[in-house]
């Protein structure tokens, strides 16, 4: 039971994290810059793309298995839906920046 409880509590102490999510990074840095941590997430959101590519190329050619490249394809559909989400949310909140009245 000890064992367990061990483990439970590891598992939540690492548990993933919106910060550790979008940078990949595995330890969240609080004094990161903003700027910084954008760069980090479109770093990993064009390397997931382009690793999803690759994964795509390796099976045209018969050298890649069927499950890592769905896993892959997946994973770069997954970063383009969020990147495609984030920048819709940018657009918004721009549009109502420039509606409010000087």
């Amino acid at each position: 039971m000890d064992a367990t409880f061990t483990k439970a509590a590891q598992a939540y102490q690492n548990k993933p994290t919106p910060e550790k999510a979008l940078t990949g990074d595995k330890s969240a840095n609080p004094t990161q810059k903003f700027s910084d941590m954008v760069a980090d997430a479109a770093h990993t959101a064009v390397e997931n793309i382009a690793g999803g590519e690759k994964a795509t190329m390796q099976a045209a050619k018969g050298e890649a298995d069927l499950t890592d490249v769905v896993t892959a394809v997946t994973q770069a559909e997954i970063t383009l839906q969020t990147v495609m989400s984030i920048r819709d949310t940018l657009v918004d909140s721009y549009k109502r920046v420039m509606q409010m009245p000087i």
